[in-house]
């Protein structure tokens, strides 16, 4: 999981790319899908890609409360920080697991125009 706070952030493109439905993907992006093989193989693509991201954010999730445990008091103002960044990343990652790609377009247009 990447935390990319620029121009949307990572989870912007992902959220194209493991979308059930191409629509924006290939409005956007075509020539991705232009490199899969078939348009099937551009879903099953997709598919791993949302269920890597499923559990990266399950393991991330894991490790923190680890950490919370056992990091020492001068290292709990990083580790506070780092729960913020990832509570952040989580909420979005949930967002466009659960959204199609429709959806998050008109999502991202109304968070640009705040």
């Amino acid at each position: 999981v990447v935390d990319a706070a620029v121009n949307g952030g990572a989870l912007k493109n992902y959220a194209m790319l493991i979308a059930e439905d191409q629509t924006m993907l290939a409005k956007t992006y075509p020539e991705i899908l232009e490199a899969f093989s078939s348009p099937d193989s551009a879903l099953a693509w997709g598919k791993t890609l949302r269920d890597h991201l499923e559990l990266q954010l399950d393991l991330l999730d894991q490790a923190l409360g680890i950490h919370a445990r056992v990091c020492a008091e001068s290292v709990r103002p990083l580790h506070d920080f780092l729960v913020g960044r990832f509570q952040s990343m989580q909420r979005q990652a949930r967002f466009a697991l659960d959204h199609t790609s429709e959806e998050l377009a008109q999502e991202a247009l109304g968070m640009n125009q705040v």
